[in-house]
């Protein structure tokens, strides 16, 4: 059992994507708006955001970009800065 968040996290990206995917919903879900509360209305809106997001790509009704072609943009996006 991991002692601090350090080796929890070394321990968490070790495992493999099924399970790393398993925790990561099942983190998002624990994610109560009592939680919430205490943002600040930028945060908020970031995170309504974030979970609108989430809900078009779970659905269907957006399709995401592969992750090669995202980090291409990405970096493409930084040298003509």
């Amino acid at each position: 059992m991991p002692t601090n968040y350090l080796e929890l996290e070394t321990d968490v990206l070790a495992l493999p994507i099924a399970e790393g995917c398993r925790l990561a919903q099942r983190l998002w879900e624990s994610l109560d708006d009592s939680e919430m509360s205490s943002q600040t209305s930028a945060e908020a809106e970031l995170v309504a955001a974030v979970r609108r997001r989430d809900e078009e790509l779970s659905s269907g009704r957006v399709q995401g970009l592969p992750h090669d072609e995202v980090l291409r943009a990405a970096r493409d996006a930084i040298r003509c800065a």
